[in-house]
């Protein structure tokens, strides 16, 4: 998929991996309040996250914030990769199981519940995803949503991330377009992870990069096809270039669905926009900014929030991230402690290449 070689980054700090990770968590656990909404007025988010960072507001009827399935998936490949340190098919499609059906309430989607349940029966970790709507897989943003930890698990060598990310994606998502949005969102967290923190970050060049890792990635695809997440890349830099861009023209131009090629682009160009001051938005917590600019738009808040969030904290780190709001929400003490467990894992294995085993 991609020409990229081994990089060993020994900058790299644990407080990266706990601010992607935790932040993910911010993003699920506010973002499901609003999910499903059309449109999220930008004041009434600023009244919600004013009260969720007021140490004297009780919140009794929100607090805690429970996870919604994109923490419950996020946490499964954590765990997998952490115990076996590669990437075990088998092991990680049980892991998804287990976690399924001992907690069922954390709003999946039909279609990959299903999945789960042939699982249970099939000794194939791919097969139930690869027989679903009629053998064309699910292009859904299930894969996305969850695929932070194999990004930070593998950002040394960028072809085995994208591997990984692939393989741990068509367990339950085979569609091109569900299979490439997971692999845009690990390549938007391993370049938040990877950059140069002295100075900030340049759009353009970030876009460009990943533009040129996204056509290697679709090179069979024709060029102008619509769905491509090149084309999808051109428009965030397009929106990001006008700076009268609405939230209706974000929507319109990128989506705000559960389809992957209307969510995963929407999450980078929130991330990537976030960088800077918004209007409407008072907020100058760029984590904070970044996961209420994402429910601002709307409709998959939880899965948008959640990406944005990840990309954001794999940048910015823990300490940009409020500790008076990691506390309204559920998980925040094992999330923490799954990202040192994971950081533990990748310093262990130094600069070897992580294996893949399908």
């Amino acid at each position: 998929m991609s020409t990229s070689t081994q990089t060993c980054v020994p900058n790299i700090t644990v407080d990266q991996f706990k601010g992607c990770l935790l932040a993910a968590l911010l993003g699920d656990c506010i973002g499901a309040l609003f999910e499903g909404k059309q449109e999220v007025p930008m004041e009434d988010l600023d009244d919600l996250f004013q009260d969720l960072v007021n140490e004297e507001s009780t919140l009794d009827q929100l607090v805690p914030l429970e996870y919604t399935d994109d923490t419950a998936m996020l946490k499964s490949v954590a765990e997998s990769l952490i115990r076996n340190k590669c990437f075990k098919a088998t092991d990680m499609a049980n892991m998804f199981v287990s976690e399924y059906f001992e907690s069922p309430g954390r709003g999946y989607g039909q279609s990959v519940v299903d999945v789960f349940a042939k699982l249970k029966k099939v000794s194939d970790p791919f097969q139930p995803a690869r027989e679903q709507f009629s053998g064309s897989g699910s292009y859904g943003n299930g894969g996305a949503m969850r695929i932070a930890p194999a990004a930070l698990f593998a950002h040394q060598n960028t072809q085995h991330m994208l591997d990984i990310a692939a393989q741990a994606t068509k367990i339950t998502h085979t569609n091109r377009l569900g299979v490439h949005g997971a692999l845009l969102q690990a390549l938007a967290v391993q370049k938040a992870l990877l950059a140069d923190k002295r100075k900030p970050i340049d759009s353009k060049t970030f876009l460009t990069e990943l533009k040129k890792e996204m056509k290697s990635i679709e090179k069979d695809l024709d060029k102008d096809e619509d769905e491509s997440y090149t084309n999808k890349l051109d428009k965030i830099r397009h929106l990001l270039n006008d700076s009268k861009t609405s939230v209706k023209d974000v929507v319109r131009a990128l989506g705000h669905g559960i389809a992957a090629h209307e969510s995963v682009p929407t999450a980078l160009y929130v991330f990537l926009r976030s960088l800077q001051p918004i209007p409407g938005i008072e907020c100058d917590n760029p984590v904070s900014r970044t996961i209420q600019y994402a429910i601002a738009l709307g409709g998959d808040t939880d899965t948008i929030a959640t990406m944005a969030g990840a990309i954001a904290g794999a940048y910015h780190g823990l300490e940009h991230i409020d500790r008076v709001l990691l506390g309204r929400v559920e998980g925040k003490e094992y999330i923490e402690d799954l990202a040192v467990r994971l950081f533990d894992a990748v310093e262990k294995s130094g600069c070897s290449e992580p294996e893949v085993e399908r």
